[in-house]
């Protein structure tokens, strides 16, 4: 059941991207400018970081203690989580509506009329992500997957051709993104609430800040939330600051074609997360090591298929683009993003076991660290390597803070990630990887042909190690 809604979870996301590349790679780049591209990105990494400072790590409360609780206690600790919530959700969204000029200046960057639209887009987040995180309970992502990474990215599209036509205007567009946020949040919380298939009660919001274990796992749970959130989005406030909007519109176009891989990376943390915390709750080790191994497998084959297909269609990729020349030089940091994300996922979900366990402060402890060194590593390498000191701050950072994290559950509960099968899986991919880059076909047939034989080469080591290759956890 879980891998049914990771596999449909992931086959939306794949859609999804499929979009992204007919949008980022050639219709945004088409109809903006790079200064309007960097503002858009800036209010989507911005909303996210924002999104979960106002959630206050209550959604990762939810899912750790809501197993605990049946009948009335369960569906009041639901009502409570949700009015403190959305309160804070309205108090975020009219802050970040009403006073983005003035945020703009503290940061010392440009101020762009779009950016009002940044608290709505927030609201919209807030909800969207609570609303996954219920239906993530009952084991039930396929829906909000769907809707977020196939439905608004498809409005988007709409909404650029408008802007194409001269129809709509920028700031336009940036409404319809704050307006498309708001349904789908609204959507997807919606749906939540049907699947728990509960009523909800008069909330008491005394009785819920009482309990101190909420409470610290709660706080535990926004600081680790600004923490992760900044890793992916402090990158982009670095470059705004540093060098300017149109850097970053360059660095989100290698950022989106490097990050690909989050297609999958994404449902299975979500889906895996309420049942990491029934394991810990149980005490059940077993279960915990068998997913901490299989996401570790999955996950390496899955980011060197990736790269398989990524790195040997760089230039094909980037003579899709229009007016490519703007993007000239930025293939290399395609190449870190991706060398950062086969780091990270070889260790599978380190994060989500320490994050939903006895060990949370542990790894908020060592996240904060994480971030402290990307922040003086990006303004040390920037200076001697532009944008691309970015993309090695990544690798460098994400290779350490793996390390830390993966010892540490080792020495707390003798379990460990790494099997045989992860040197075969690096040897494979660097064979055919090897030979693709060697080959550097430029005609279109060939490039098809290579690819062809790739995937068949794909195929075939998978059927060879399929047995290996089985996601097992129960749902």
């Amino acid at each position: 059941m879980i891998f049914g809604q990771i596999f449909k979870g992931t086959l939306s996301n794949l859609t999804g991207i499929a979009l992204g590349i007919l949008s980022n790679i050639w219709l945004f780049p088409l109809v903006f400018s790079l200064e309007e591209l960097g503002v858009y990105r800036w209010v989507e990494r911005m909303s996210s970081l924002l999104m979960v400072i106002a959630l206050f790590g209550l959604h990762r409360t939810y899912v750790r203690f809501q197993s605990q609780f049946t009948g009335y206690l369960a569906r009041l600790f639901l009502s409570n989580t949700l009015s403190i919530i959305s309160i804070l959700a309205i108090i975020f969204a009219l802050i970040f509506s009403k006073y983005t000029n003035q945020f703009s200046y503290i940061f010392n960057m440009k101020y762009f009329p779009e950016m009002d639209v940044l608290g709505l887009v927030i609201f919209g987040s807030i909800l969207y992500n609570f609303g996954l995180s219920v239906a993530a309970t009952k084991k039930k992502i396929a829906f909000p997957f769907l809707i977020k990474n196939v439905g608004v990215r498809m409005a988007l599209i709409i909404g650029v051709v408008f802007v194409y036509l001269g129809i709509f205007s920028f700031l336009e567009w940036m409404y319809l993104l704050a307006a498309i946020h708001l349904v789908v949040g609204i959507s997807v919380l919606s749906y939540g609430m049907y699947q728990k298939k509960t009523t909800l009660v008069k909330p008491k919001i005394r009785e819920f800040l009482k309990r101190k274990e909420f409470l610290a796992f709660s706080s535990s749970g926004v600081v680790m939330g600004i923490l992760t959130m900044s890793m992916s989005t402090l990158d982009s406030q670095i470059i705004v600051t540093k060098i300017g909007f149109e850097a970053l519109g360059v660095y989100s176009l290698a950022y989106f074609i490097g990050n690909l891989v989050e297609s999958v990376r994404r449902p299975v943390s979500v889906s895996l997360t309420p049942i990491i915390a029934e394991c810990w709750n149980e005490d059940n080790y077993d279960g915990i090591h068998k997913i901490y191994k299989e996401t570790s497998k999955i996950l390496t084959a899955i980011v060197m298929a990736a790269a398989i297909f990524i790195i040997p269609n760089l230039e094909f990729l980037y003579g899709l683009i229009p007016d490519s020349q703007r993007f000239e030089g930025s293939s290399s940091l395609v190449l870190l993003i991706l060398l950062a994300r086969l780091i990270d996922y070889s260790f599978g979900v380190n994060s989500e076991i320490l994050s939903n366990g006895p060990y949370y402060r542990f790894n908020v402890g060592v996240t904060f660290l994480f971030v402290v060194s990307m922040v003086i590593l990006c303004f040390l390498l920037i200076p001697i390597y532009g944008l691309n000191g970015v993309a090695i701050t990544g690798v460098i950072s994400y290779l350490i803070f793996n390390i830390v994290r993966s010892i540490y559950i080792y020495l707390k509960i003798r379990i460990f990630p790494f099997t045989k099968l992860h040197i075969k899986i690096l040897s494979y991919g660097l064979v055919i990887l090897g030979y693709s880059v060697f080959l550097e076909p430029t005609e279109i047939f060939n490039l098809l042909l290579m690819n062809m034989v790739n995937a068949g080469l794909i195929g075939f080591l998978y059927f060879f190690h399929k047995d290996e290759l089985v996601f097992t956890a129960n749902g």
